[in-house]
């Protein structure tokens, strides 16, 4: 492994809209590891940056990307001096990422991506096409919070892939003494996750955007649990710790590819919250399901463990202890950022 301290690490962040970026960050630089963080929507605001974006071309068959001058990131590039780049989640919605690898390439820098939305590109099959055969590429390591990706990116792209699930920080806050929430569901709105609370809808509450959208499609009772607002930080924890379960349902694109370990997952146990998740084989190789977490196959399943649990609260605070114990032990982000820097630093 090199020494840590010939090395200095550039964060761009691909998706800024929420923290995890920052917390990657944090837990590099906790490890003793000289580090700057970019949010690349900074760039791409800048008065000096003027983007051709690659989200613009991709969209017209046979069309090609010209590389171009993006003063603003050559100045940043060149005022950190980094001998690593770590991508967080995507750069083409930004820049060519070919322009990111010349000048690594004169600078002797190594590319690396956290894949952490990949799953979420499928519907949109021109950026993604362009985003594995154009980006993808660039990368001396891919790491990817999804082992189906990770098994996809190697075995049809024969990509340097490498599975590194979330993580979160460890959340200090105090538990409500009185629970205004039996279940809690935080997510945007889709079809199938409709159907699915439908069945839940005399307890759950729910947070999100779009519900507004397919109200048309939910009884006039769920639709009275709907706060139609996304929360992130401080106010989705508030709201966690007022409810006795979190519950976790993939979006359309992750269960369609059988995936199911997204961030909700690692937010939960971060505040030794009882958590109620899909079931996906994935899941069950990180954790042992039953103990440290619980799981639902179907809208049967869902409705009976959610009348079930919330009959025996004491069988929820030892699933969500032993889920805590787990995270604390593998899945902080200080645990997961040693793990890349270990591959990173190879």
């Amino acid at each position: 492994m090199q020494q840590r301290e010939n090395n200095k690490i550039l964060i761009l962040d691909g998706l800024s809209q929420i923290p995890l970026g920052k917390e990657v960050a944090e837990a590099i630089r906790n490890t003793m590891m000289n580090a700057e963080y970019i949010d690349l929507r900074s760039l791409k605001n800048s008065t000096s940056y003027k983007i051709k974006s690659a989200l613009h071309k991709v969209i017209h068959k046979n069309s090609l990307l010209h590389e171009f001058e993006n003063s603003a990131l050559a100045s940043v590039i060149h005022a950190v001096q980094p001998t690593h780049i770590l991508v967080i989640s995507y750069l083409y919605q930004y820049i060519d990422p070919r322009f990111l690898q010349k000048i690594a390439k004169e600078g002797n820098i190594k590319l690396f991506l956290y894949d952490t939305d990949s799953c979420n590109l499928y519907e949109r099959r021109n950026e993604f096409e362009y985003f594995l055969d154009v980006e993808l590429p660039i990368y001396h390591k891919i790491f990817s919070f999804s082992m189906v990706m990770t098994h996809f990116f190697r075995e049809t792209k024969h990509l340097p892939a490498i599975f590194l699930p979330y993580g979160a920080n460890p959340v200090l806050i105090k538990e409500a003494k009185n629970f205004r929430h039996d279940v809690l569901f935080v997510g945007t709105c889709d079809i199938r996750r409709i159907f699915l609370l439908e069945k839940i809808r005399d307890h759950v509450t729910l947070y999100g955007n779009r519900w507004g959208k397919y109200s048309g499609l939910m009884t006039s009772a769920l639709k009275a649990r709907v706060n139609n607002k996304k929360i992130w930080g401080s106010e989705l924890y508030e709201i966690m710790a007022q409810s006795h379960i979190v519950l976790n349902i993939n979006n359309i694109q992750f269960h369609g590819v059988e995936t199911g370990v997204n961030l909700r997952i690692f937010e939960a146990l971060s505040m030794k919250k009882f958590l109620l998740t899909e079931y996906s084989e994935e899941l069950a190789s990180l954790f042992e399901m039953g103990k440290e977490i619980e799981t639902f196959r179907d809208a049967r399943e869902l409705k009976e463990k959610v009348e079930f649990y919330l009959r025996h609260p004491e069988k929820m605070q030892s699933i969500a202890e032993a889920g805590y114990q787990k995270f604390i032990t593998h899945y902080t982000w200080e645990s997961c950022t040693k793990i890349m820097l270990s591959k990173m630093l190879e």
